[in-house]
């Protein structure tokens, strides 16, 4: 279905492989005129619809100006991005699309059983199901990104090392419990990108 878009900027496919969620623009125009926009893909039915806008770079194949970020879907339906600084979750159902509260923060990610998001709203890193909040983490900054193991155990995030001027590390990865809130130190990254590519390991 992948063939379907001429430009992806960015995706992300449900636990269960079920369902994928795409910024980007389609080769043909929707039944409503539309060709750029966050689109929901159900890879089994091969369907693929409209669900929001997005912003896709004037010059064909090159991603640039897009204020959406972090795509996430679960397998019941739940999309959820940050627009600008704004935390949009949209549920996808029967009685078609609903959107929640919309948060102040940034790097969302959703649980992997979707059944609550973690994101940063720029002091902490927080966990809600959209009715309760708790604080996970006080972080002055995040830099490239939050993610959740498989498993729903552990979060893990990028942040800045305060380092002399002329040292080679920039950023670093930061790994934590849910349940105790213990945090050990990861990888060091030479440009601020810690967060933006995790990669787990089960034993």
């Amino acid at each position: 279905m992948l063939e379907s878009f001429r430009i992806i900027q960015d995706f992300a496919i449900s636990p269960s492989e079920r369902l994928a969620v795409v910024g980007g623009r389609i080769e043909h125009a929707n039944h409503d005129g539309r060709t750029d926009g966050i689109f929901l893909m159900d890879i089994r039915s091969g369907t693929i619809t409209w669900a929001a806008p997005y912003l896709v770079g004037a010059t064909p194949g090159v991603a640039f100006g897009t204020l959406v970020r972090c795509l996430n879907v679960s397998d019941r339906g739940t999309l959820l991005y940050e627009d600008n600084g704004v935390i949009v979750p949209i549920d996808w159902g029967q009685d078609g699309i609903t959107s929640g509260d919309r948060p102040a923060g940034r790097f969302p990610v959703l649980m992997p059983d979707g059944s609550g998001y973690v994101y940063y709203d720029g002091v902490r890193i927080l966990w809600t199901d959209r009715k309760i909040k708790r604080a996970l983490q006080r972080v002055s900054e995040v830099v490239g990104g939050i993610r959740v193991s498989p498993d729903g155990r552990f979060f893990a995030f990028g942040q800045s090392m305060a380092a002399p001027p002329m040292s080679e590390f920039r950023s670093r990865l930061k790994i934590c419990d849910f349940e105790s809130l213990t945090c050990l130190d990861g990888p060091k990254y030479f440009e601020f990108t810690a967060g933006q590519a995790t990669f787990w390991v089960e034993r």
